[in-house]
């Protein structure tokens, strides 16, 4: 009897192993999302689950029947406990997607927060979300009365600067970033109305919001190719109603504790489907055709958007002006060799056709537009590279060229004297 029990057993262990054999040698194919365990997608990843429970189920019938009627009686358990939790996240009771961090932060800068003053330490954003190894860089984060990044505490302006987190630049000292630069070269007061992560729709809200007087000011709307596209759709469905709601499945815990398992099991494979190198150095890009190529329709939404508020701002007694600020891959990538690990070879794909649609639109309407790709170009081409390597965001050199392009725009041409209100 004992030698019988003990060749099922030696049999279902053999089973057993030569499964998980099979399982190491089969994988989905890479592509650039996160993979359980660097093998299988989702759905590959569920069928191998499925395929391990069988196995097991398998090895207790080679037993004994009170050994299967256990596993069975232990599986029917947690499925039951799975149930009950899931009926709580459905009913809105738990948040699975919160408690298991799997939705994303909005991030210091998202929001208005008066009076903030905040120091710590920050990592390159594409670099730390795909496991690329990054130094830590040292912040100083400071805002004024509307809960905008501007380290004095202003009123109002002479010019203020309109976009996102190209203005915003936490990781660079203030001193550094383009609203400091201008007021330094310019001799005139210039105010930061930005925050991360935001559609031009959003930011006229927010130019809205704050009240700033605009009768002979200068308001420069910072149009970024990278995200920007893909931010005016979310915020128009947002406010038609129709955002992208979470399905009842994405609410479920199996399906977000699915998710936390990919993002904590799978290897940084993304980065070398992403890399670039220039002078050595490996360059990251982030903002590809996926940030663009499905939102081409979103243009003309954009366009509408940077028409009124230029109207507005002629209506006011003001000036406005939009600057283009390019891609990383587009500055970046004519300057670049591609390992064979990298999918952006042909880079060109990757680059939107924003910047010759907004041309083209602001000399039909006559809205004043500076382009800063050319002065980007140049000082890449010069070496001085103004991005960071592992990073959406342009780092101090950036800046300096943006700062420099815009101070000999003849939009300052007619600007009055008026002053900043204290």
């Amino acid at each position: 009897m004992k030698s019988d029990q003990f060749k099922k057993m030696l049999a279902a262990t053999c089973l057993f192993l030569l499964s998980m054999v099979w399982l190491f040698f089969t994988q989905s194919e890479v592509g650039d999302e996160p993979l359980f365990f660097g093998r299988w997608r989702t759905r590959h990843f569920g069928v191998t689950l499925i395929g391990c429970w069988i196995l097991v189920a398998m090895a207790f019938s080679f037993l004994s029947r009170a050994a299967v009627f256990r596993f069975v009686l232990v599986s029917v358990g947690l499925g039951f406990t799975v149930f009950l939790l899931e009926i709580l996240g459905l009913a809105g009771v738990v948040n699975y997607r919160q408690l298991l961090r799997v939705a994303p932060s909005g991030g210091l800068g998202s929001a208005p927060t008066a009076m903030l003053e905040l120091e710590g330490l920050t990592y390159e954003d594409l670099a730390s979300s795909w496991g690329y190894p990054t130094e830590a860089m040292p912040f100083y984060f400071k805002t004024d009365r509307y809960g905008l990044r501007n380290h004095q505490d202003r009123a109002n302006a002479d010019i203020y600067l309109l976009g996102d987190s190209i203005l915003v630049a936490g990781m660079l000292p203030f001193e550094k970033v383009v609203a400091s630069l201008l007021e330094q070269d310019l001799n005139r007061s210039v105010m930061n109305v930005a925050l991360i992560s935001i559609s031009p729709q959003r930011e006229v809200e927010l130019l809205k919001e704050t009240g700033l007087p605009l009768e002979n000011r200068i308001l420069l709307h910072f149009i970024f190719e990278g995200n920007d596209m893909k931010d005016s759709f979310e915020w128009r469905a947002k406010a038609d109603g129709t955002a992208l709601e979470l399905s009842r499945f994405e609410r479920t815990l199996t399906y977000n504790a699915l998710i936390r398992l990919q993002r904590a099991t799978s290897p940084p494979t993304t980065p070398q489907r992403r890399i670039g190198r220039l002078g050595g150095i490996d360059y990251l890009f982030g903002w590809t055709r996926s940030s663009f190529e499905p939102y081409h329709a979103e243009l003309a939404f954009i366009a509408a958007t940077l028409q009124d508020l230029a109207k507005n701002m002629a209506e006011a007694g003001g000036t406005y002006g939009v600057v283009f600020v390019p891609s990383k891959i587009r500055v970046i990538g004519p300057s670049c060799t591609w390992p064979e690990t990298s999918s952006l070879d042909g880079y060109e794909e990757h680059v939107s056709p924003m910047r010759t649609w907004l041309a083209d639109w602001a000399q039909e309407q006559g809205i004043p537009l500076l382009d800063t790709t050319d002065p980007l170009l140049l000082s890449t081409a010069s070496g001085h590279i103004p991005w960071y390597p592992g990073d959406t965001h342009l780092n101090a050199i950036g800046h300096r060229v943006m700062a420099d392009a815009i101070r000999g725009w003849t939009i300052f041409t007619p600007m009055s004297d008026t002053q900043e209100t204290p």
